[in-house]
C-alpha cells in the first residue's frame, strides 16, 4: 500500500514522517475560533522585577486568561507570556467567535485593572480569527486561524 507525496511521489504506507497516517491519527481537523492573548511589556517586567515577582505576575496573568477563557467556553491550549485559547474544541457552539470576543473585551478590562509588582497596570493585546485549525491530543494547534490571531495580537 502506498500514500501520495504532496508532490505525487508514491510512498509506502507507515514510512516515518513520510505521509504516513500515524503522527497524526489523534490530530482533528477542526473549525475554530482563535484567541491569542499577549501581556504587554513582558520583556520589561522580566528585566525590571525580581524573578519571584515577575513568576507572580505571570502566576496571576494565567489565573485571570484561564478563568475568563473557560467562563466563556473556550479552551486554553497553551500558557506563556502569551496565551493561545480556542472556542469550538472539544465542544462547537454556534456563537464561538461572539464567545472569543466577549472574552478578549473581558481580559482587557480584567488584567487592566492588575497592577505588577511595580505599580504599573498590566495591559494584554488581543488577535481573534476564525478558520481551519489541525489540532492534536496534546492541544497543539495549528492552522492559518493561530497565526492570523497571533499577528492580529501585535
Amino acid at each position: 500500500m502506498f500514500n501520495r507525496s504532496r508532490r505525487g511521489e508514491a510512498i509506502p504506507a507507515g514510512t516515518p514522517g513520510q505521509g504516513s497516517a500515524a503522527p497524526h491519527s489523534a490530530a482533528e481537523k477542526r473549525q475554530l475560533t482563535v484567541l491569542s492573548c499577549g501581556l504587554v511589556r513582558s520583556t520589561a517586567l522580566a528585566v525590571n522585577l525580581d524573578p519571584e515577582d515577575f513568576s507572580d505576575t505571570i502566576r496571576r496573568f494565567h489565573e485571570i486568561c484561564t478563568s475568563v477563557i473557560t467562563r466563556w467556553g473556550g479552551t486554553v491550549l497553551n500558557l506563556c507570556n502569551e496565551i493561545l485559547t480556542s472556542f469550538g474544541y472539544p465542544k462547537g457552539h454556534e456563537d464561538d467567535a461572539e464567545r472569543a470576543v466577549h472574552a478578549g473585551l473581558d481580559l482587557v478590562q480584567r488584567i487592566g485593572e492588575v497592577r505588577s509588582q511595580s505599580g504599573d497596570a498590566l495591559q494584554v493585546r488581543i488577535g481573534i480569527a476564525t478558520g481551519l485549525v489541525l489540532i492534536g491530543e496534546n492541544q497543539a494547534a495549528v492552522g492559518e486561524a493561530v497565526v492570523t490571531a497571533a499577528r492580529l495580537r501585535t
